[in-house]
């Protein structure tokens, strides 16, 4: 179950919808908030939104990265 929430949120690239909520994710996983909530704060050691901002910023990172990179060859 912890394998298949964690997949769920962070390869569906789900946390980065803006209306994207603890509430919503659980019911799409077909779990209690709660538990979805204990899940992660259990797994990653952070509150749901905590866990949300901080992949979004690593995502962010990872695609400027990625563009400056891409920049960089295309100069070079």
């Amino acid at each position: 179950m912890k394998s298949r929430a964690l997949t769920h949120i962070v390869f569906g690239i789900l946390f980065m919808i803006h209306t994207f909520n603890a509430s919503s994710q659980a019911r799409q996983l077909n779990l209690p908030v709660k538990e979805l909530s204990v899940l992660i704060n259990h797994t990653m050691g952070l509150h749901f939104f905590d866990f949300a901002n901080e992949y979004r910023i690593q995502e962010t990172h990872r695609s400027y990265t990625h563009r400056i990179q891409k920049k960089t060859r295309a100069i070079s």
